[in-house]
């Protein structure tokens, strides 16, 4: 890299690279520690999480969703009145939970192929003979790229991985979001984390158009990803503290009883899955139709959650947890 002033797309050129990097690996690894060291933390911590990436990987694409919406489809995908940014939104998010359970291998060609199908459910594409064939090789690149990770794993091959995913074009327009759906897998790798890193595109929706003018140079590239990875792991530490702080504050207004040892299972459960029927919180939580009531209505009187629908068709929300 010459050192100067500044380029012509902003961004600072005499940046020392090797500075930006030990910033983000810094930043993560703090991170990592944190999700390490609070157990029941990191349980809480991934679905918020991954509703918000879904969000900014959605409205990268031009798909504004609002989060109460991404969780009701989480919840039940069969859900109505539903808009198309919400949709995709929610793809989006059901593919990063299949992404976080990728092992130390990474995907095969096939896992990505299920991975973009499952982002891309919404749209019901129909996928021509040459379509197929061209999502295939699409798919085999993006394995190889995610395979030299692994078998270089280091910092500089991850963001430049994501790199070529992003430019590649591929995915019939997407290329863009599934480098950001394989970004948590492609960072935990090359930085040697202890845990899929969740966070990147939530900071890039912020300023698309640095990571457009920077994607045509590696160098450029690999620094702007280094100051957004340190930025973005700041960002999660921040807000899981701010999940505590819920969870304190949910445990205070409702503390768990002889009768109802479940609450504090149940407020967890919220905290991750904001919106639930009652059926499918009794199965979450193993308990029967009467014991899921006696937890329900506790929540319900000390205004945790609100109830919407009708008597046989209602829905619990925590909107604390939105």
């Amino acid at each position: 890299m010459e050192y100067g002033d500044h380029d012509t797309i902003g961004i600072p050129v005499e940046a020392d690279d090797r500075r930006a990097f030990v910033s983000a690996a810094s930043a993560l690894a703090r991170l990592d520690e944190t999700l390490v060291r609070l157990t029941e933390i990191r349980n809480l911590y991934y679905p918020p999480a991954t509703r918000r990436e879904a969000a900014a990987i959605a409205s990268l694409e031009g798909a504004a969703s609002r989060p109460e919406a991404i969780a009701r489809l989480l919840a039940d995908p069969d859900a109505t009145m539903m808009d198309r940014g919400a949709r995709t939104a929610a793809d989006v998010g059901r593919t990063l939970g299949l992404s976080l359970e990728w092992d130390e291998k990474g995907p095969t060609a096939a896992a990505v192929s299920h991975a973009f199908m499952t982002s891309d459910a919404s749209t019901s594409r129909l996928i021509r003979p040459d379509m197929a064939w061209s999502l295939e090789e699409d798919c085999e690149f993006t394995a190889e790229e995610m395979a030299r990770v692994r078998e270089t794993p280091e910092p500089w091959t991850a963001v430049e991985a994501i790199r070529r995913i992003w430019t590649s074009g591929r995915f019939f327009g997407h290329s863009r979001r599934m480098a950001l759906v394989a970004a948590p897998w492609i960072v935990m790798t090359g930085f040697g984390s202890g845990t899929p890193f969740v966070g990147l595109a939530d900071r890039v929706r912020r300023e698309p158009d640095r990571f457009r003018k920077a994607e045509a140079s590696q160098d450029h590239w690999a620094v702007l990803a280094a100051e957004t990875l340190a930025l973005s792991a700041r960002d999660q530490i921040s807000r899981i503290g701010d999940l505590q702080g819920l969870r304190t504050t949910l445990a205070a207004l409702c503390p768990a009883e002889r009768s109802s040892s479940s609450v504090g299972h149940a407020i967890d459960h919220f905290i991750a899955n904001p919106i639930q029927s009652a059926k499918a919180f009794g199965e979450a939580l193993d308990l029967t139709p009467r014991g899921a009531k006696v937890v329900l209505d506790k929540l319900v009187a000390a205004g945790i959650l609100e109830v919407e629908g009708g008597s046989r068709n209602r829905d619990f929300v925590c909107r604390r947890a939105l």
